[in-house]
């Protein structure tokens, strides 16, 4: 479902203003250093990320990581929700009427453990209406990238509450599946009742722009996004 939310590519990355909120997916040189510097009005909020289910309010800034999370939410103005990634999902959330973002990390086991679908059901027990929610997924390793064992290909499908269809996985032998990380998530959030689903759909491991843990293991770097309500000019 196209919702025109118009991404540019900057030196950094890919950036998008839309109702209110700057949405921004990093490429290789997305630090916090260079990303200070580019946008030096906005304050930083990080969290620490250990491939759990935990979901965080932030309310301040907070450039070292102290509490441990994969996503985060706030109505703070000017407050940037970061998340790093090499090759997991990074997933921005947006609800203009509520005035809400929300900035998730979601690597196979957050996509397991259904960290996004959590997000947004406590943003919908917090007021929020699936209406207005949209849900944009970033560059990330792509179907014909990802390689896993069987045994994480069947808990990737059974995290899923409807059957999942057969084109989700391709079987390369009888260890070993490709698997679509981003249809997995698009069908979690369907669950919900959402629809409006945006996708920055480049393949991490194949594309340099990147970092990625697949392709560089151990010299993998990590590179930042962010979701941030702005700052009203009538404040």
């Amino acid at each position: 479902m196209g919702l025109f939310v118009n991404f540019k590519e900057m030196p950094l990355g890919f950036e998008a203003e839309h109702e209110g909120f700057l949405l921004f997916f990093g490429k290789k040189d997305a630090t916090l250093g260079n990303l200070s510097t580019e946008y030096s009005t906005l304050n930083w909020a990080r969290i620490r990320q250990t491939h759990s289910d935990l979901i965080l309010h932030s309310a301040q800034p907070a450039t070292d990581p102290l509490f441990e999370g994969d996503a985060h939410y706030s109505e703070v103005q000017n407050l940037a929700l970061l998340i790093s990634t090499a090759d997991c999902i990074p997933a921005l959330v947006i609800d203009s009427k509520r005035q809400v973002s929300a900035a998730i990390h979601a690597g196979w086991r957050g996509v397991e453990q259904r960290i996004i679908p959590k997000t947004l059901s406590l943003l919908l027990r917090s007021g929020s209406e699936t209406r207005d929610l949209i849900v944009i997924l970033g560059p990330h390793i792509a179907f014909s990238s990802f390689e896993a064992g069987n045994d994480v290909r069947d808990r990737l499908l059974g995290s899923l509450s409807s059957p999942a269809p057969s084109e989700l996985t391709k079987n390369l032998s009888p260890e070993k599946s490709l698997v679509n990380l981003r249809a997995i998530a698009h069908q979690q959030i369907r669950e919900l009742g959402l629809q409006q689903i945006e996708d920055l759909d480049f393949d991490t491991k194949t594309d340099l722009r990147f970092h990625s843990h697949r392709r560089d293991r151990e010299k993998a770097g990590r590179q930042l996004s962010f979701s941030c309500r702005l700052k009203s000019s009538e404040n």
